[in-house]
């Protein structure tokens, strides 16, 4: 009344289904093996010694037993059906525990986008603006890039982990040197951005690997006309007119939703204007806008992907303030001249003749 196993076709061969002992051992994530020897008194021990897994992995065992049971006569036919059953239940239990923790680790990475920088986004029929916002570790260290160049005519902005950031770029990179030396021609901005989400998605389906931490603005022009799109994690790609991602976008977000009717017709400037108002909204109270945190990128159908830092971009933070000032100028004097309008008196409507006919008759 054994279990001998067969070395060299690594095949089990069952006799009596009598001894044997799990001996369960934790590989990678949450996958067990099982391996069978001494007495079946050791089983209950050590599920019991191990806990609830080793008790999931004892039911499997006696599904085992039971397809053994139900088949007496045929052995051949008994060992075939309770190995697939086996199979079958160990699949089912570890890939309910994979998908899990892969949603886990999606549900983290857009945690990761949330706790980053914000960065804004915005496109008309001519041209694309990016602006985000620097953020730097320690006073003594330097502001952390936010927005990358890929080709003369794309660019992104980032929002979460830049490491991973600075992969998906360099891979996007990749794919604008080889369309251009493949096809001679510059790489189409949607078969870019579907390019990493396919490389994205990938990542959330293997077990050895997680998903990128880091969510893209991705602005280009190509023969289609001017593009922005949205990267996240889970490899889900969408277009938009005006987008913003990172902490508090959701206050940038507001902004555009009223202002997005204007986008398709107004000019760089006009962009610019539009998309550092956005990203102003999304400070805390005690800070402000300034050349050291704040990063400017335009990309037009005549013009190539140029990115404003530092002192270049002083002259857009200028030219918010000059309109922010007039603005405010202008406010106070519309009140005010709502205010001293008088209030015209409501018309007296004259009494016509059928009216006086009918006060006559009566």
């Amino acid at each position: 009344m054994h279990c001998r196993t067969g070395k060299e076709s690594g095949k089990f061969h069952f006799g009596n289904f009598e001894a044997g002992t799990l001996k369960l051992k934790s590989i990678g994530l949450h996958a067990v093996e099982v391996a069978r020897e001494g007495h079946h008194d050791a089983i209950d021990q050590q599920a019991a010694a191990d806990g609830e897994l080793h008790g999931e992995m004892r039911q499997d065992v006696a599904v085992v037993q039971n397809e053994r049971e139900r088949y007496p006569g045929d052995q051949q036919e008994a060992r075939q059906k309770a190995a697939k059953v086996h199979h079958v239940v160990r699949g089912v239990q570890f890939g309910v525990v994979q998908i899990r923790v892969e949603f886990g680790g999606i549900e983290y990475a857009l945690e990761a986008i949330k706790q980053g920088s914000a960065a804004v986004g915005i496109a008309s029929k001519n041209h694309v603006v990016l602006v985000a916002l620097k953020r730097n570790a320690e006073e003594l260290g330097s502001y952390q890039k936010k927005i990358i160049k890929v080709d003369n005519h794309m660019g992104i902005a980032l929002a979460g982990l830049a490491p991973d950031a600075r992969v998906l770029s360099n891979f996007l990179r990749q794919q604008a040197m080889s369309s251009k030396m493949v096809f001679n021609r510059p790489l189409n901005v949607a078969k870019a951005v579907y390019s990493i989400a396919d490389k994205a998605q990938d990542n959330t389906q293997s077990a050895g690997g997680r998903p990128y931490g880091v969510g893209l603005l991705v602005a280009g022009i190509d023969e289609n006309g001017a593009h922005l799109y949205e990267f996240q994690p889970s490899g889900n790609v969408l277009e938009y007119v005006g987008a913003a991602i990172g902490a508090r976008s959701q206050a940038a977000r507001t902004f555009l939703e009223r202002k997005y009717e204007e986008f398709a017709d107004a000019t760089k400037e006009q962009l610019i204007e539009y998309a550092l108002t956005a990203l102003r909204d999304t400070l805390s109270q005690d800070k402000e806008l300034n050349s050291l945190n704040t990063t400017v990128a335009v990309v037009g159908k005549s013009e190539q992907f140029t990115i404003y830092d530092d002192d270049d971009v002083q002259q857009w933070l200028d030219r918010l303030d000059s309109l922010s000032n007039a603005r405010n100028r202008d406010e106070p004097q519309e009140e005010q001249q709502e205010q001293e309008q008088p209030e015209q008196p409501a018309e007296q409507t004259e009494p016509t003749e059928q009216s006086d006919r009918m006060d006559t008759d009566e």
